[in-house]
């Protein structure tokens, strides 16, 4: 079975994208980043995904689930107690 993962989609601007990339490396949580800066796919993607023409970072995608950062204390506690020894 793979690890489970947690995706946060920033743009280079966003400070709030850097604070908690640091705090997550910091903590040994992972998480995957992606700039859609670079990646003008994903962000056409995600554009056709949320049915929306601008996208306001930081976005967050886990289990196929699309969410802001009101969603990332749900996202985040799933995650980590997915990870917990058993």
């Amino acid at each position: 079975m793979s690890a489970p993962e947690l995706t946060m989609f920033k743009t280079p601007g966003c400070g709030t994208c850097g604070a908690i990339g640091r705090r997550f490396e910091k903590e040994g949580t992972p998480l995957t980043v992606i700039d859609l800066a670079e990646s003008p796919e994903i962000l056409a993607g995600l554009k056709e995904r949320l049915g929306t023409p601008t996208i306001t970072a930081p976005l967050f995608e886990w289990k196929g689930e699309i969410g802001n950062i009101t969603k990332l204390r749900d996202f985040e506690a799933e995650l980590k107690s997915e990870l917990a020894p058993v």
